[in-house]
């Protein structure tokens, strides 16, 4: 809500600029109450002038969940364009059967979340300690700006 209202948007502003139906929808983000979808996630940092990570609770540091979102990707996305099913890459974000040594799906992680293959690297590490996958959950409550 800082970042909001430190740029001057009413919650119906910043509804209108990422896209989404109305303020009730900003206002249910802001209480922690729902969450923006995935797309809406580098739309949202750019109306608020801050890092899409910033938006994220990040208990675990930035693992792949959190990298998918700024990147503004859904799973099944991101699953088909490295050719591996959703179940497979919902485990990884889960940090279970890492691909750590497969250059092939890591290069194609890097390629679909546009980061480097260090940077998937250490976010699949981080996804290790992430458990339950809607631990990384976008929030815009408590950002500054």
């Amino acid at each position: 809500m800082r970042a909001r209202s430190a740029r001057g948007l009413s919650q119906h502003q910043l509804a209108r600029i990422v896209d989404v139906a109305g303020g009730e929808r900003v206002s249910g983000w802001e209480r922690g109450v729902g969450q923006p979808r995935a797309r809406i996630v580098p739309d949202l940092a750019r109306a608020l002038g801050v890092d899409p990570l910033a938006l994220l609770s990040l208990p675990n540091g930035v693992d792949l969940r959190a990298l998918r979102l700024v990147a503004g990707r859904t799973a099944p996305d991101v699953a088909h364009a490295v050719n591996v099913s959703v179940h497979t890459y919902l485990r990884w974000e889960a940090g279970q059967r890492l691909p750590l040594d497969d250059k092939r799906t890591l290069a194609a992680l890097s390629r679909q979340l546009q980061v480097s293959v260090a940077r998937i690297i250490e976010a699949l590490e981080s996804s290790r300690g992430a458990g339950a996958p809607d631990e990384t959950t976008p929030c815009i409550k408590d950002v500054d700006v």
